[in-house]
């Protein structure tokens, strides 16, 4: 009994907890070497934890040896910091291959639609572990003998902190000094926003496109219906149509491929959802506004957005605009995204169960999704044209589906599941579509909110992919069904990304004249422009073309010289607030495209 007592300190129990983390941590690292992190990136996770856990231990043996009370009390709680931190980062890097980065920061209130069962036990479990710990930290007993290892803490403080300034070229190896780095970044909107405040940038148009409509129409229509389905998640080389590897994973949305134009070499131009699906509506990089972040945005220096939307130009031509989603909107600010991008109706969660007559709460699955979306179009009115976008959810990354979804061969995947349950349900939607009385007087529109993320069943699923690299951008699905128009298979986007969709859109609807803010062009331009594509997830920069994707670091010879003045334009997109020129009448022409080098050469 004399020995446990020796032995039950607070620099032996900080110790003991804090081997604990590193050991969970490396276990974690461990397994996600080649699937998808890199041997030498593994090393320097562990090298850069090891360097953080001596730092921590030992600026906790000094408070705990303190002679000052309310330093002593600060050991507990750095050290549950601490431990949150690295429970945070391992659990990501087992499911993402990563460490938590900047759109996982953004998406910070999206937590519960990652909450799985598994994540549940393991929260459980950990809460456990801290409370048990923090319990014999404060009933054992300090050391009386003074410190000694004021050089270690101060070497390894120096290590920790010459990371951040080089954290911008080379990767930051300890996780939580990652973590600090990538915070700093992600508040740094809020000071541009500050900052660009009084600016406006000069975007405003009256024309949307030039060229006219290529295609000859069957029939005319006068304004005909409009659909668009964001589906969650998608990317086009995991389909049939896109890649004859997957040819057995989603027959139903093959079969609506081979009916509609496919547009190929198209990508996303940000992620997540909701500046996905807001800057496809406004052809706009979306800024970081009171709009994504109501909770912590509520001062007059962050503006609200007031962007020009697809939604709002169709409404002006006698649309009624329809958002159904799939999610509650608990778990995101879909909502909201909805309401500022125009659409005078968002049609939730609670709103579609009611047609299904079912009790149920939560975000829906795709069966009940499809089921109550096949409903609500039946109810809606004839008297109006209409714009209905739909947005499902079950394909989520980190998600599956239920145990009476479908599953895909053997059900080991579960990206493969959530594709071919959605296939599935999809397909039953798209036979009454063509049987309904929108079948031939209504554009169907059939795309994503961002591609696919890059978790390990998903780059399992890639590792034959020879083109494919563990990033938020990709290659994404376009598919255009409009029975009245003859259109050819195929459409080659040549790496333009969806910043054209709503400019795309209205120029099938001959819709060429409307105040707009576009930076995106149609892809249907004959005098197509020099566009330079560039996509932005957590303010990371990619170039697409048709090769694929480029990588700020290794971005092709042609586009060096005009790189940074296009990225600073986008910049200035994110930070800007355009609220001041909506309601300005008269006729600007475009100075700056944030996506256009010609443009930029000209001013």
């Amino acid at each position: 009994m004399k020995s446990i007592k020796t032995y039950f300190k607070k620099e032996n129990i900080s110790a003991v907890f804090l081997l604990f983390n590193f050991s969970y941590f490396a276990s974690q690292a461990i397994k996600t070497i080649n699937n998808p992190t890199p041997p030498l990136t593994f090393s320097l996770y562990l090298v850069g934890a090891l360097i953080e856990f001596i730092f921590i231990y030992f600026l906790t043996l000094t408070l705990i040896r303190s002679d000052k009370k309310f330093l002593q009390n600060l050991a507990l709680p750095i050290l549950i910091l601490f431990s949150a931190i690295y429970f945070s980062q391992s659990y990501t890097l087992r499911q993402s291959g990563c460490l938590i980065d900047i759109i996982a920061l953004e998406n910070a209130h999206h937590f519960m639609l990652v909450l799985t069962d598994k994540l549940r036990r393991k929260l459980f479990e950990f809460s456990l572990i801290f409370l048990v710990f923090a319990l014999a930290f404060v009933f054992a007993k300090a050391s009386s003998q003074p410190v000694c290892h004021s050089k270690i803490l101060k070497f390894s403080g120096a290590l920790l902190l010459l990371q951040v300034p080089l954290s911008g070229f080379l990767l930051s190896l300890s996780p939580a000094v990652d973590l600090t780095v990538k915070a700093s970044h992600l508040a740094a909107p809020l000071a541009s926003a500050y900052r660009f405040r009084n600016r406006t940038p000069d975007f405003i148009k009256q024309k949307v496109y030039d060229t006219p409509f290529p295609y000859a129409r069957l029939k005319n229509i006068d304004k005909p219906n409009v659909f668009l389905f964001f589906t969650e998640g998608l990317s086009a080389r995991s389909i049939g149509t896109y890649n004859p590897r997957f040819k057995n994973v989603m027959p139903n949305l093959d079969e609506f491929a081979k009916k509609s134009l496919i547009v190929e070499n198209y990508y996303n131009h940000t992620a997540a959802t909701e500046k996905g699906i807001l800057g496809q509506l406004t052809s706009f990089y979306p800024a970081r506004t009171r709009d994504f972040h109501p909770e912590v945005m509520q001062t007059p220096e962050i503006p609200e957005n007031n962007y020009r939307s697809l939604a709002h130009i169709l409404e002006e031509n006698g649309y009624d605009t329809y958002f159904l989603m799939a999610s509650t909107g608990v778990t995101d600010n879909l909502p909201n995204i909805a309401k500022s991008a125009g659409f005078k109706n968002v049609v939730g969660t609670e709103e579609l169960r009611k047609l299904l007559n079912s009790d149920e709460s939560g975000n829906m699955s795709d069966e009940d999704f499809f089921k109550a979306a096949k409903i609500f179009l039946e109810n809606l009115p004839p008297k109006k044209p209409v714009f209905v976008a739909f947005y499902n959810l079950e394909t989520h990354a980190f998600k599956d589906t239920a145990e009476n979804g479908i599953k895909y061969e053997n059900g080991k995947n579960r990206v493969l599941n959530t594709l071919a349950n959605f296939d599935f349900h999809f397909g039953k939607f798209f036979n009454y579509f063509k049987k309904s009385k929108f079948s031939n007087n209504s554009f169907f529109f059939f795309t994503t909110d961002h591609a696919h993320f890059f978790e390990p069943p998903y780059i399992e699923l890639m590792k034959n992919e020879k083109d494919y690299k563990p990033v938020f951008v990709d290659r994404i699905p376009l598919f255009i069904y409009a029975p009245t128009i003859k259109q050819p298979k195929v459409l080659d986007a040549k790496g333009k990304n969806s910043l054209a969709l709503a400019p795309t859109i209205l120029h099938y609807l001959d819709i060429k004249y409307a105040k707009n803010h576009f930076v995106g062009h149609s892809l249907l331009e004959k005098n197509d422009p020099k566009i330079l594509n560039i996509s932005e997830t957590g303010l990371i920069f990619f170039l697409t073309d048709k090769i694929g994707v480029h990588e700020e670091k290794n971005l092709p010879e042609y586009i060096k010289n005009d790189w940074k003045k296009a990225k600073d334009n986008v910049m200035f997109c994110i930070y800007s607030d355009i609220k001041g020129q909506i309601t300005e009448q008269k006729e600007r022409p475009q100075k700056i495209s944030p996506s256009s080098t010609t443009d930029a050469k000209k001013n």
